[in-house]
């Protein structure tokens, strides 16, 4: 097996991290960076600076795309996934605004894995894509977002917003600018991939009722916790992102710091909740070296 690993930020040097804990560092053929001037924690020899020149390899199995930039991510997806190499990406806008066409051309045995970009450690894709037949699920509501969880829970104690954003930002959970984050647009990407793996058409992100924390109360409600909560149900109905003050009783209200927390609600078996980090960069690293475990798993020919 020969990746191309394309982002060596903050979770693109987790995941590379992994690999070498894992035994699986030497499979990394090359590795695409930005900016030429930065220390990198890889050997000099596997960095490069354009995907263009490196990704017609034919030698290349995998393509593992951790950089933020959705456009180029979608070119990338574009040119890997028509070369029949396997793509496995941590980009949730890209994703969302484009899962539908990338499934439909890519070739049949090219896998597309995107478990980092729903709920960070969370499996909510594979459960999603695996457990539950199509019908079955009848709504989600869930905790998307670690960075506003974490805001809102230090709210939640007497905090200000921009010392909660402030102490966010100095721990890695919330990025120097947090827009995507704290306008509910990231959970909203997240929303979209979401519709689609339960069976239904996707919903795009553009329609879904979104909201952010620009709308958090001076004072809290007694007995409630503010929550950027991301909903939907199974006929399209109620499917938002928005703030809502949870009775303390509510299943999500007590979801602690960065973690993410889903609620499944079923046709036969009740309501599953799923929890686990939502931001930092080992679980998302955890969360795509998942999707290369289940690549492997699938095609023992490149192991």
């Amino acid at each position: 097996m020969k990746i191309l690993l394309i982002g060596l930020g903050t979770v693109g040097q987790a995941f590379y991290n992994l690999l070498k804990n894992k035994g699986l560092a030497d499979q990394v053929k090359y590795i695409v960076v930005k900016d030429p001037f930065k220390t990198r924690g890889a050997p000099e020899e596997l960095i490069h600076f354009n995907w263009q020149e490196l990704i017609n390899d034919p030698e290349l199995d995998v393509v593992v795309e951790l950089i933020d930039d959705a456009e180029v991510a979608r070119e990338i997806a574009d040119k890997a996934l028509s070369l029949g190499k396997h793509y496995i990406s941590a980009n949730k806008k890209m994703l969302a605004e484009n899962l539908a066409s990338l499934q439909a051309k890519k070739p049949q045995q090219t896998e597309l894995l995107f478990e980092a970009a729903v709920a960070g450690a969370i499996p909510i894709v594979k459960t999603l894509q695996s457990y539950f037949e199509a019908g079955e699920v009848l709504g989600i509501e869930g905790i998307l977002n670690g960075s506003t969880n974490y805001i809102l829970e230090e709210i939640a104690k007497g905090n200000s917003y921009d010392l909660a954003l402030a102490k966010a930002q100095s721990l890695g959970f919330a990025e120097s600018d947090p827009f995507l984050d704290v306008s509910g647009w990231d959970a909203t990407y997240k929303l979209s991939l979401i519709t689609q793996l339960t069976g239904g058409p996707q919903i795009p992100p553009q329609a879904i009722e979104r909201s952010g924390l620009n709308s958090l109360k001076t004072l809290i409600p007694p007995g409630r916790k503010p929550k950027l909560i991301a909903s939907w149900q199974v006929d399209g109905s109620n499917t938002k992102v928005g703030l809502e003050y949870l009775p303390l009783d509510h299943p999500l209200a007590q979801i602690p710091a960065e973690e993410n927390a889903i609620l499944i609600h079923t046709e036969n078996g009740g309501s599953y909740l799923l929890r686990g980090k939502g931001a930092g960069a080992k679980p998302t690293a955890w969360a795509v070296y998942s999707d290369l475990k289940k690549l492997l798993e699938r095609s023992p020919a490149l192991v």
